[in-house]
């Protein structure tokens, strides 16, 4: 398992697609994280990994960086209590090209500054401007001896550790399709179905999506059986031929989801699950392709319109479905 160390621009990604596609990104931006569901195991246990530098969080017994990471963002997932908030990573930043592009999973880390209430900040205290400078990071941002920074550094270090030492890359299937079917299909499946209320047109387009619900069930239970499978080659030791096998298949699972036409009006983003919108290019998003259609589809004011946009909206939903049959056959035992 390879990472790629240093800043890596969108345009050079794009221009050594062949090299980069058998890479991992571990190079990671700034501990609040945005990733993509196969890795949030990795990403929160790397976290449990690296002391806290922050003296008033240790004061309240908080050690690690997960620690306070947990308790300031505590997360949503009901199979996994112990996982912090993790967000879509978003656009506007050299990672969104591994993930929307070349189908590369990645993870965005951020230390977010606290509000006086003890609340996270989501914005940037400073951003772009001339005031970035040593100065204002060890006298106002970082004023115990840069501990936020090293922090930073020791989690980027812990989590290029855990992909470079175990024999198993450690990308986790079951997470992957659990999250795909147990959150993103199920909120499409509400906001369809809110529409069919208003729009009678949309009837196409329940079918459809519940065919795209059925390919995900299958999808997760092959995930399930898979992982099983590689949590027993952990209990082996050294790195054999079906340990390479193992690992090539959960590479390739993020890849089922790049698309060479990629969404509507935006071709360079091909990841049919994870890119921005063509609407806005920061918000990261999950299903962009649709959930564009979803809205211009509530914008439509007359029923050809509504038709020649629910035509559009069956379109992305057959993409995703090919991507979700596309992972579910790369985990199966047989073609």
């Amino acid at each position: 398992m390879k990472c790629l160390f240093g800043p890596v621009r969108p345009s050079e990604a794009k221009n050594y697609k062949i090299q980069l596609e058998n890479l991992k990104k571990c190079s990671l931006a700034s501990t609040s994280v945005d990733a993509v569901p196969s890795i949030y195991e990795v990403v929160v246990e790397a976290a449990k990994k690296v002391p806290n530098p922050v003296k008033s969080e240790l004061a309240e017994g908080r050690k690690t960086v997960y620690d306070t990471w947990i308790h300031k963002e505590p997360g949503n997932f009901d199979e996994y209590p112990d996982f912090p908030k993790i967000n879509v990573p978003s656009g506007g930043s050299d990672h969104e090209t591994f993930i929307a592009f070349l189908g590369i999973a990645a993870a965005d880390i951020k230390y977010r500054r606290l509000k006086e209430d003890g609340s996270v900040d989501s914005t940037y205290a400073l951003y772009h401007s001339l005031y970035e400078t040593p100065f204002t990071n060890e006298h106002l941002f970082d004023i115990d001896n840069f501990s936020v920074h090293a922090a930073t550094g020791k989690y980027w270090m812990q989590l290029a550790r855990e992909f470079a030492e175990p024999a198993v890359v450690p990308i986790n299937a079951s997470l992957f399709a659990h999250r795909f079917l147990d959150t993103y299909v199920r909120d499409l499946k509400g906001d369809i179905d809110s529409l069919s209320k208003r729009i009678p047109q949309i009837a196409p387009v329940i079918s459809q999506n519940s065919k795209l619900i059925r390919n995900s069930q299958e999808f997760v239970r092959l995930a399930d059986s898979f992982q099983t499978k590689v949590r027993e080659e952990k209990k082996k030791n050294g790195f054999t031929l079906t340990t390479r096998a193992l690992n090539d298949r959960l590479l390739a699972i993020e890849r089922c989801f790049i698309g060479p036409k990629g969404i509507p009006g935006s071709p360079e983003k091909r990841n049919v699950l994870f890119s921005t919108s063509s609407l806005n290019s920061y918000e990261g998003k999950t299903m962009p392709g649709i959930y564009d259609q979803l809205d211009a589809l509530v914008a439509a004011k007359t029923v050809p319109q509504r038709l020649k946009v629910i035509e559009e909206l069956l379109e992305q939903i057959s993409h995703v479905q090919h991507a979700i049959q596309c992972a579910t056959s790369t985990l199966s035992d047989h073609i």
